[in-house]
C-alpha cells in the first residue's frame, strides 16, 4: 500500500488531535470527557505511553498515530531500553494504528537493535515521513533545514487528508522564556551542532530570532557542543550529562535537567516550564547531581 494510502486509511477524513507535552496539555486533561463520544484521530508526538495512561485511558482511547522522528545522543542506550520496546508494544496491539517515523529513526532504532525484521513484519502500519514528501509536487519549504519534527507532522497529517488539526501541549517554551526575562534573568542561548545541515549555526540563529526574538533583544548565542565552556550561573538542558559536566566545570552554577522524552526514565530530578514559572526558580533547592 502506498504511504499516503496507509495514512488516509487511519485518519479517515477525521479531525486529528495532536498531543505533545506543553503547558496546554493540562487543559486537555481537564476537558478530556468532552471527547469521549467524538470520533477523532488521536496523534501523539514522540513519547506516547504516559500520555495514554495520563489522559486517553480516562475515556477508553488509545493513540491512533505515533509520530517520533527525534534523534538521540546515546542511541545504544536509549533505543534498545526505551524507544524500541515502546514501538513494538504499539505495533503489537493488533489494532488499526500507524507508526510515523523517519528513515533515520528506522536506521538508529530498528537497525541498531538488529530488529529490521520488525519493520518488515509491520510494514502495513509503518510509514516514513520522508516517503510522504518524496512527491516532486511537495512544497520544498517542508524540508528547509533543519526540519522540525512538529512541522513535518502537521504537513504529514494534511497530506493524509485530515479534516481539521487541533493541537494540545504544543506550547510552553515562549511563556517560560518571557517569564525569565521579566524576572531580570540574562539569557544565553547555547545550541549544539546539527552537522547534517550545511550552515547549521546560521539556521539555528535565524530560528531563535523568529521564535524568541533573540537577536532583537541582543541576547548572546553560542553555537557549540561544549556547553560547559559557557560560564553561566545556571544551565537548563534536557541532557543530564551536559548539565553535570557544566556543574563540574562551573562549581558555583546550578544545573536543571529539563523534562523530555529522552530522560523520563532517568531517575533524575526534572523540571519543566510549569515548574519554572510557578516557583521561585533560582531559589529552588539545588539538585544533588
Amino acid at each position: 500500500m502506498e504511504p499516503k494510502a496507509k495514512l488516509a486509511k487511519i485518519i479517515k477524513g477525521r479531525t486529528c488531535c495532536v498531543i505533545s507535552k506543553g503547558k496546554s496539555l493540562e487543559e486537555l486533561e481537564e476537558k478530556i470527557e468532552l471527547f469521549r463520544d467524538k470520533d477523532v484521530c488521536w496523534v501523539v508526538h514522540n513519547k506516547f505511553d504516559y500520555i495514554e495512561d495520563l489522559i486517553l485511558k480516562k475515556i477508553g482511547k488509545k493513540a491512533d498515530i505515533i509520530s517520533d522522528c527525534a534523534t538521540v545522543a546515546k542511541i545504544h542506550v536509549y533505543e534498545p531500553d526505551f524507544r524500541l520496546p515502546s514501538f513494538l508494544e504499539f505495533l503489537g496491539r493488533g489494532e488499526q494504528n500507524l507508526l510515523a517515523i523517519s528513515k533515520l529513526v528506522i536506521e538508529e532504532c530498528f537497525g541498531t537493535c538488529d530488529r529490521l525484521d520488525a519493520v518488515e513484519q509491520y510494514e502495513s502500519r509503518i510509514v516514513t515521513i520522508d516517503s510522504i514528501f518524496e512527491d516532486p509536487n511537495c512544497p520544498k519549504e517542508v524540508w528547509e533545514p533543519p526540519p522540525h519534527s512538529l512541522t513535518l507532522l502537521l504537513a504529514f497529517l494534511i497530506a493524509g487528508q485530515a479534516q481539521k488539526i487541533i493541537l494540545f501541549g504544543i506550547d510552553g517554551a515562549k511563556e517560560g522564556i518571557e517569564f525569565l526575562r521579566e524576572n531580570k534573568h540574562e539569557i544565553l542561548w547555547v545550541r549544539a551542532p546539527y552537522w547534517k545541515c550545511f550552515g547549521w549555526a546560521d539556521v539555528r540563529r535565524e530560528w531563535l530570532e523568529t521564535n524568541f526574538e533573540m537577536l532583537s533583544r541582543k541576547e548572546a548565542f553560542f553555537p557549540t557542543e561544549d556547553k560547559h565552556l559557557v560560564g553561566a550561573l545556571s544551565i537548563i538542558d534536557d541532557r543530564a550529562d551536559i548539565v553535570k559536566k557544566h556543574q563540574l566545570h562551573n562549581p558555583d552554577s546550578i544545573g536543571y535537567i529539563f523534562r523530555s522524552e529522552l530522560n523520563l526514565h532517568s531517575g533524575e530530578q526534572l523540571v519543566d516550564w510549569k515548574k519554572i514559572m510557578t516557583m521561585e526558580f533560582f531559589h529552588y533547592e539545588k539538585p544533588n547531581y
